[in-house]
């Protein structure tokens, strides 16, 4: 379902049924963002399992994913909420898979990931990576939208 506004629509209420937001709906992709009737959209995105359950809800402001992103399973367990600054992941990430044990966890600033922990269903770790602070990318990161996003120290 997307609910919204978008000023150029007169303010009224949009309610569509999308089941998988990647590939249907009544959003076109210009290139650069996704529009509505060839206006950058702004409202909330929602998409549905077959069996009716939430499956994803988006934000959308002129065009981009921007907020908080959330997606739930089919058994309606939380499956993945992660902030999104113009589509690019920014702050805490975090996935879960169907059985409600964390899956990854990731710390983003303008849509690099600086830390990131994964693990298995039966929550062991598996995988951890921190950024190296002397790469490029790093540095790169820094000059994005997020620069000033408040990081806890402990991640780093």
């Amino acid at each position: 379902m997307l609910t919204g506004s978008n000023p150029d629509h007169n303010d009224r209420e949009l309610k569509v049924v999308i089941d998988n937001y990647d590939s249907e709906g009544p959003f076109e992709y210009d290139g650069d963002c996704e529009t509505l009737d060839g206006v950058p959209f702004t409202g909330l995105v929602r998409g549905f399992h077959k069996n009716g359950v939430l499956k994803h809800e988006v934000p959308m402001l002129d065009g981009f994913p921007h907020g908080t992103r959330r997606a739930w399973h089919a058994n309606q367990q939380l499956a993945e909420d992660c902030y999104l600054i113009r589509g690019r992941a920014s702050g805490l990430n975090r996935e879960w898979f169907p059985n409600g044990q964390l899956k990854r966890e990731s710390l983003s600033r303008n849509g690099l990931s600086l830390y990131r922990k994964e693990w298995d269903e039966q929550g062991h770790l598996v995988k951890e990576s921190v950024i190296d602070k002397s790469s490029v990318l790093y540095q790169l990161s820094l000059k994005g939208p997020d620069r000033d996003l408040v990081m806890d120290p402990s991640f780093l």
